[in-house]
């Protein structure tokens, strides 16, 4: 009866390398199959941590909650990547996919605001963090747009957001300038 029970018994799958696990998950992600896009973006986070693919698979773990509109999974793992990756040259683009999770959220004016706090704090961050970001110029748009939400909701503290936003221009602004003048290049 041995025979008969290593018949039925799971064989060990190989270990298919980062790249490979890469890119099936990459085409599970075009497909909209997210469940094996994350399968296999997991796989890499686990089995090959110290890849070059692990911080773009676990930013793509999280893609793929946020692509499927589950977006407390989504921030989980985005602010994951960022706790382990803060400085990784997409970190900007996390930052902006975990502000566009809470702004996704976004309730109607009139109900609680809670959200839209969030996102624009998320925002910020990505202003302050990573101020050359070629996303810099939208989360100040969405930073706008969130302040006049709350402006209008209950409780209307869009004033003292106001002045917190124009306190991140300030500053962004200054450094560019600095920066440009060091640089030898024009100021402004």
């Amino acid at each position: 009866m041995g025979w008969l029970s290593d018949i039925f018994r799971p064989r060990a799958q190989p270990l298919l390398p980062a790249a490979d696990l890469y890119q099936l998950g990459e085409t599970e992600l075009n497909r909209r199959r997210y469940e094996d896009a994350r399968s296999n973006f997991r796989k890499i986070v686990e089995r090959h941590p110290t890849s070059n693919y692990a911080p773009r698979a676990r930013f793509l773990v999280g893609e793929a909650f946020y692509r499927e509109g589950e977006f407390d999974k989504a921030i989980k793992e985005f602010e994951g990547f960022l706790s382990f990756f803060p400085r990784h040259e997409i970190a900007d683009l996390v930052q902006y996919r975990l502000a566009m999770s809470y702004y996704d959220q976004m309730k109607p004016v009139e109900q609680d605001q809670g959200i839209t706090v969030k996102a624009i704090d998320s925002f910020k961050k990505l202003v302050r963090d990573y101020p050359d970001s070629r996303y810099a110029s939208d989360a100040l748009a969405k930073i706008d747009v969130c302040r006049g939400r709350l402006a209008h909701g209950p409780g209307g503290n869009g004033d003292r957001v106001a002045a917190q936003v124009d306190d991140v221009v300030h500053g962004l602004t200054s450094r560019r300038c600095a920066a440009a003048g060091s640089r030898g290049g024009p100021t402004r």
